[in-house]
């Protein structure tokens, strides 16, 4: 009988770890081909990867792309994105560099377009910095409109750990580059470190879905005279 509970807890206990591993979702797995939901937003089309180093002293290793686990987010102001944490994002110098890039697409929920979105980080740098930039540009442009750049960055003694922009126009879908760049200049055995980066989408109604918003609205209040 106690065999046979132990076989159960084990069984038990391998489906859940199975069902923990199986919700994980990897930079890896969303660009080889992978969608995330966030909300009402679907984020596509990851590609252009690419990380490189550039050492002269110290130690600095590229990012791969499964050390970069995604997730939904929400901020509070409740607009939904996506949240990277790794801690491949590290770099101990002397006089080094990390750059990291990739591109993706996000799609706002039916009836919305989105108006502008919000970049922050969390980091510490000892020497030198981390920046992280953000590029948004119209969907299907080719990477040719753009609609906003963020910046947020940290140094010793300088720290810039969120930046929100709003956009000129809105659109149903944006194309997003990020960069993502730790440096260091003569650093003693000191660490830089990005540990987490969020971005969320702000997004407002269609001109029609506005439309049958107001004239619900309108219809609401001459029920109430």
């Amino acid at each position: 009988m106690k065999k046979l509970m132990v076989i159960c807890v084990v069984a038990v206990l391998m489906a859940m770890s199975g069902t923990v591993w199986a919700g994980l979702t990897t930079l890896d797995d969303l660009l080889e081909g992978g969608s995330i939901t966030s909300g009402d937003k679907v984020f596509s089309s990851f590609r252009n990867y690419s990380s490189q180093v550039s050492v002269t002293s110290g130690t600095a290793l590229s990012v791969n792309p499964p050390d970069v686990y995604v997730t939904p987010y929400q901020d509070t102001a409740g607009d939904y994105g996506l949240k990277f944490t790794s801690n491949a994002f590290t770099i101990t110098g002397g006089t080094l560099s990390q750059l990291t890039v990739f591109d993706y697409t996000v799609t706002a929920g039916a009836g919305y377009l989105i108006s502008g979105n919000t970049l922050a980080i969390v980091a510490t740098a000892a020497d030198g910095g981390i920046t992280v930039t953000e590029n948004a540009y119209q969907a299907g442009t080719g990477m040719t409109n753009l609609l906003a750049t963020k910046l947020a960055l940290v140094q010793p003694f300088f720290s810039i750990l969120s930046d929100s922009k709003t956009y000129t126009s809105a659109f149903p879908a944006v194309d997003v580059h990020k960069s993502i760049s730790l440096y260091m200049a003569g650093g003693n055995n000191e660490t830089n470190t990005l540990t987490e980066f969020t971005q969320t989408f702000s997004q407002i109604p269609e001109p029609a879905t506005l439309g049958v918003l107001v004239l619900g609205g309108l219809a609401m209040l001459r029920r109430r005279r």
